[in-house]
């Protein structure tokens, strides 16, 4: 999805899509440069790419998810979700839930990753993040990378990341909770 008008998606299921883990940072399922989109009621699962197994927003994009599933999605970074690229990325998660997805280097459920410029903002609400896979030292839930984001937790879990993958990783950025969350197994630097 290229910038322009915003896209709505409702009721899709995208699942087995196939992009060598050499083929730069689109994602197998949907990848969003610079344009918008929001995803109401959908499953994302089993794909595979290098970044975003399931979605990469980037270069400014805006990606809202509501009541979804993004599950089994295999990637380098990001096995469910990737925020980054150039102009950074807004993500927003409502009422869904990121299980199963493998990262091969960092962030099985979501990873974040350098913006140039603008940054990430990451919106968590009321949604559960477990079941990730990611090596360890790094998030299996969530991988918090870059100094230019700014992420926002309510109400969510972050748990049961398997091997020995912390639940929540962050390297650099500002991380804050908006109460009612419950990490299983924080990195210090990711507690609540």
């Amino acid at each position: 999805i290229e910038s322009g008008g915003p896209v709505i998606l409702n009721n899709i299921t995208i699942t087995d899509g196939y992009l060598s883990i050499g083929s730069g940072s689109n994602s197998a399922g949907i990848t969003i440069n610079g344009g918008t989109l929001t995803l109401n009621n959908s499953t994302i699962s089993n794909n595979t790419a290098a970044y975003g197994g399931g979605l990469a927003c980037q270069d400014g994009c805006i990606l809202t998810i509501n009541s979804s599933t993004i599950s089994d999605n295999t990637a380098n970074f990001g096995g469910g979700i990737f925020c980054a690229q150039d102009d950074g990325c807004s993500l927003t998660i409502n009422n869904s839930t990121i299980s199963g997805n493998t990262a091969n280097i960092a962030g099985g459920g979501i990873a974040d990753g350098d913006a140039n410029t603008g940054g990430n903002t990451i919106n968590i609400n009321n949604s559960t993040i477990s079941d990730n896979t990611s090596p360890a030292g790094t998030g299996g839930g969530l991988d918090l990378w870059s100094g230019d984001t700014t992420t926002t937790i309510e109400n969510s879990i972050i748990a049961n990341s398997i091997t020995t993958a912390v639940d929540c990783y962050r390297n650099a950025g500002t991380l804050t909770s908006d109460g009612y969350n419950l990490v299983e197994a924080p990195d210090a630097t990711c507690s609540f």
